[in-house]
């Protein structure tokens, strides 16, 4: 049930490419002769239900607070829809770390930044992939708390947009202005014994989500030995 697809998004491209054929046959007595370029509005609309997407797997990971939110839930008059995907598009792998970065490059065309270094006996449990939406999920465990890897591919114009709904207390910047720039957060969690930290960042037309509960200096170690 943690699944879902971009149905909506599909539908949404469906129709404008309908409407812009209607209008060039007008347009060229029956004839489509010129190609239009679909407006930034369906792209928007695609991306909003990209989050609906990660909203929903993300919030798996426990806690009283929903660690994702939609940024945008509708466009227009079009309201967001969740549909489950079938488990016959998903590859995944568990426990084989290396296969499952490997399955990650074959389904995207590109070998993804990787995670190398496991602080205090972090360990991969599995890779989690959605063929279709091309969305990747992998799931690290780290004393009992769960870290989660977000690898995207999908509409490569369009920003993840997804965020942590707890109290940011900082953010900087790593490797400032050069290709492999990664945005930091640390949040405030009420009562939790250890801090947060995400980071996001984009590399190779790939987008990038980490998020967990772990020390500043696991996390540090995390990103600054990151495979790119």
């Amino acid at each position: 049930e943690d699944r879902r697809a971009l149905e909506l998004g599909r539908k949404v491209l469906r129709e404008e490419k309908e409407k812009e054929k209607e209008k060039a046959e007008k347009a060229f007595g029956g004839k489509s002769r010129k190609r239009h370029r679909r407006p930034r509005r369906v792209y928007i609309a695609v991306a909003a239900v990209l989050v609906a997407t990660l909203a929903v797997s993300v919030s798996a990971m426990g806690g009283p607070e929903r660690m994702v939110r939609m940024v945008r839930q509708a466009v227009g008059d079009r309201e967001v829809e969740k549909i489950n995907s079938s488990d016959e598009n998903l590859v995944i792998v568990e426990e084989n770390e290396e296969e499952a970065y490997q399955k990650i490059a074959d389904e995207f065309g590109v070998e993804p930044v990787r995670i190398v270094y496991h602080p205090n006996n972090l360990r991969f449990e599995k890779m989690i992939c959605d063929k279709p939406y091309q969305i990747a999920e992998l799931w690290y465990e780290i004393e009992g708390r769960e870290v989660l890897y977000f690898v995207s591919a999908s509409y490569k114009n369009s920003s993840m947009g997804i965020d942590v709904e707890d109290k940011i207390e900082r953010t900087y910047t790593i490797n400032e202005n050069e290709e492999n720039q990664i945005d930091v957060k640390e949040y405030k969690v009420e009562g939790a014994t250890w801090p947060k930290f995400s980071a996001q960042f984009s590399y190779w037309g790939l987008d990038y989500f980490l998020v967990g509960e772990l020390s500043e200096k696991d996390f540090e170690l995390i990103i600054n030995n990151l495979c790119f």
